[in-house]
């Protein structure tokens, strides 16, 4: 993971641990969630004003995209 697309350390931690939440809740492998976490991350987060909630916004966004595979 990349430091400058989570802000910084505590930001950090936050997007980890909702990774691994959705990795675990899918059975889908880190990397591949990673992956799809990061692109929606750097599209919301150009027009978040409180990135405090993107964790939250992006889980919703990737309950959307896993359950349409």
């Amino acid at each position: 993971m990349e430091l400058h697309i989570y802000g910084d350390k505590t930001e950090q931690h936050l997007h980890r641990q909702a990774i691994e939440d959705i990795s675990l809740y899918y059975n889908l492998p880190i990397d591949q969630v990673m992956l799809t976490y990061e692109r929606e991350l750097g599209r919301m987060s150009k027009a978040a004003r409180v990135r405090i909630y993107l964790p939250i916004l992006i889980r919703r966004r990737m309950k959307i995209i896993f359950n349409r595979q």
